[in-house]
């Protein structure tokens, strides 16, 4: 599942190429030493081993979509760089930038985040979700620059994803107290977060049929997960 072995620089600008966009460009993405193969490697699987166990209903999601996780070393594009990448040239794989420094929690957020981009491509292959041009821009609540209604529309998609993982650690009750703990600070900003955006798409989005019915899907995942939260802390 791990792309690190014989990532070399070849390989990397072929991979890099199925990867780039108008927010990321090739240079962005370097070669991980082979130096930190096996720390980034138990990183990953120990990520992995997070949500299995302590959010299994996330891990049947995240396993239906993602199938390869390549590992990179990110570098910075002036003041800006990247947690992560999914691309539909390359469906099913998932790219993380493993020079930043991340908890267990964040760390298996991540894969979290970029798996549910690969969801969104699936669930909507043939739909814009919003018909709004791409030459509008509004506040993004996951980026610092200004965003296209439908890069915003990902972001409100895979933060309702996010926030649904954490909220799935906090109420279990045999995950760590101390992850608990953190998962109920995150839910908090990834609430804030979603909420931000949606508020951005309801005001200003243009949606097809299909957008407009995940977008629904999406707010019903937040309140349900607030919901069963609420509900495990006896609120």
């Amino acid at each position: 599942m791990f792309g690190l072995e014989g990532f070399g620089r070849s390989k990397l600008r072929e991979t890099s190429l199925q990867f780039a966009s108008s927010s990321l460009s090739t240079t962005q993405m370097g070669t991980v030493p082979k130096g930190a193969h096996c720390r980034i490697r138990l990183t990953l699987s120990d990520s992995i081993k997070l949500i299995q166990t302590n959010a299994p209903i996330t891990w049947q999601a995240l396993a239906k979509v993602t199938t390869e996780i390549i590992a990179v070393y990110g570098r910075p594009r002036g003041m800006m760089t990247f947690d992560g990448c999914s691309s539909l040239e390359r469906y099913g794989a998932i790219l993380i930038n493993m020079r930043r420094q991340r908890t267990a929690l964040t760390m298996a957020e991540t894969l979290v985040h970029e798996s549910a981009h690969s969801l969104l491509f699936a669930l909507s292959c043939n739909d814009h979700r919003v018909l709004n041009p791409t030459s509008e821009r509004y506040a993004s609540p996951l980026r610092i620059d200004l965003r296209p209604l439908d890069g915003i529309y990902h972001a409100v998609f895979v933060l309702a994803r996010m926030y649904s993982f954490v909220a799935e650690i906090e109420r279990n009750p045999r995950a760590k107290n101390a992850m608990r703990i953190e998962a109920r600070e995150v839910m908090e900003v990834r609430r804030k977060n979603f909420l931000d955006g949606y508020a951005v798409l309801i005001e200003n989005a243009r949606f097809t049929e299909t957008g407009r019915r995940l977008l629904d899907d999406s707010l019903a995942l937040v309140v349900g997960s607030t919901r069963a939260a609420q509900a495990s802390n006896g609120l």
